[in-house]
């Protein structure tokens, strides 16, 4: 998974959600204060997807709660959600919602989900977006080093000892395979552990 699925605190929590959106490459924010036409409501995350076509906002309560979530909770960030004009909303808590909750949830705009279950909900995406990305380019640069033709490495190496070119050697050798495996992350072409499609639920 993305993260620990288990936060110990609230705190956790929310910077987590909050991470994994700032991944996905939205804009995201914790404890945000907005003002609305009953007054100022703060907003554990709320996320700005400034890429799609009608800029979708989300807005996360999340609730690091030993015990399912309510249908007094939901109510409450049903008019959170209208008052702030949120296009997608999500209460995030760690056992889940109750079953009247889920029912009042039931086609609507708002989901609730647990912390596993959200990262589930974009690991694709995160793997594409964030982790391919990321590791794909902290590789390219030891792949000059193991290419098998690259004149900048050969000169560096004519400089060594023959006892630290055959520990260059032997490096290259060990690790070589690995690195041109992490390198090949940077064009999306190897697919996630959880399964091959590119985008399985994306936040756009």
């Amino acid at each position: 998974m993305i993260d620990d699925p288990l936060p110990q605190s609230w705190k956790d929590l929310q910077d987590g959600v909050a991470r994994i959106f700032t991944n996905l490459g939205l804009i995201a924010d914790t404890e945000v204060t907005v003002e609305t036409s009953r007054g100022s409501v703060t907003l554990d995350v709320l996320a700005l997807d400034s890429a799609s076509l009608d800029n979708i906002k989300y807005v996360v309560e999340c609730k690091n709660w030993g015990s399912a979530i309510p249908q007094s909770v939901v109510h409450s960030f049903t008019t959170v959600m209208h008052e702030t004009g949120a296009n997608i909303g999500f209460i995030v808590s760690k056992v889940g919602l109750q079953s009247g909750a889920e029912q009042y949830t039931a086609n609507t705009n708002i989901s609730g989900l647990t912390y596993l279950e959200f990262q589930q909900r974009y690991f694709n995406s995160w793997w594409y977006r964030y982790f391919c990305p990321l590791v794909g380019d902290a590789a390219d640069k030891p792949l000059q080093f193991i290419e098998p033709i690259n004149s900048a490495r050969d000169r560096a190496c004519s400089d060594l000892s023959a006892e630290k070119k055959a520990e260059f050697d032997a490096l290259r050798e060990q690790n070589g395979i690995l690195v041109m495996m992490l390198s090949m992350l940077n064009i999306g072409s190897i697919a996630p552990p959880s399964g091959d499609s590119r985008f399985s639920t994306s936040a756009s």
